[in-house]
């Protein structure tokens, strides 16, 4: 069960015992982030970040396997999401917006079918 609350400038999605404002805490001291710099949260492994929308911050988050299977399919198995994120941070901000554009409330949970692949050239198999 989850309800939202209306403050003057933003909407807070409010689950039971979980606030949106506490997804962004610091996981060793508690205290909320204040800068824009993208971080990975290790205990959901995903990269939490900031993306301006109009003129307010808009919280998204982005899955370790979400980067990797859409920005590194055949690549190595290891490879870091947070340089992921930042060779492909426009495309993800992007996608941030049309998200908040149709709609979604923040914090906006990126999946894979949010971040169009490229055409394939004749020939090419399955990616």
């Amino acid at each position: 069960m989850c309800s939202t609350a209306r403050t003057r400038r933003s909407v807070r999605l409010i689950l039971p015992g979980v606030v949106f404002r506490d997804l962004f805490r610091s996981p060793t001291s508690g205290v909320p982030f204040v800068s824009d710099l993208p971080f990975f949260h290790e205990a959901s492994e995903t990269v939490r970040f900031w993306v301006l929308v109009g003129d307010e911050m808009i919280g998204a988050m982005v899955g370790k396997h979400t980067l990797h299977y859409r920005f590194n399919p055949g690549g190595l198995q290891e490879d870091s999401p947070m340089s992921t994120f930042q060779l492909h941070r426009s495309e993800l901000e992007a996608a941030v917006r049309r998200r908040v554009g149709g709609g979604s409330m923040q914090p906006v949970l990126l999946r894979e079918a949010d971040l169009p692949r490229e055409p394939r050239e004749v020939g090419q198999g399955f990616a």
